[in-house]
């Protein structure tokens, strides 16, 4: 009997990251230089710059 190793590898993109931490400030996170927000209130669902 001959065995055999097979390797596979995933690639995953992340298009979208959305953040909700009660008690998490805007003024005590600082997101990647990849993410941005449009404003304050929407600070919770940052998205990617793609």
């Amino acid at each position: 009997m001959s065995h055999t190793k097979t390797r596979m590898e995933e690639t995953w993109t992340i298009e979208e990251l959305a953040l909700n931490v009660p008690g998490l400030s805007i003024d005590c996170f600082i997101p990647p230089s990849e993410l941005r927000y449009a404003s304050i209130n929407e600070a919770s669902e940052l998205r990617f710059i793609q």
